[in-house]
């Protein structure tokens, strides 16, 4: 898993990918499919044997501490 200061706009464009969330939940894209990433830890995975191909929008963003 890994954490990003971004907002990610992404997009499967061929192939499968799994989504992986911090809480272990997990999504299967297929082509087409659009996800929003806001910076949560998360994972992307290739579990087929052919190759998948995203394309990706970053927009930056301020980490912010946790308040109670």
């Amino acid at each position: 898993l890994h954490l990003t200061d971004s907002t990610d706009y992404g997009i499967l464009i061929s192939g499968n990918v799994w989504l992986v969330m911090e809480d272990g939940s997990e999504v299967e894209l297929q082509p087409g499919d659009c996800v929003i990433q806001t910076g949560g830890l998360h994972a992307w995975e290739n579990r087929g044997d052919t190759t998948s191909t995203m394309y990706f929008v970053m927009v930056g963003a301020e980490r912010k501490a946790a308040t109670d």
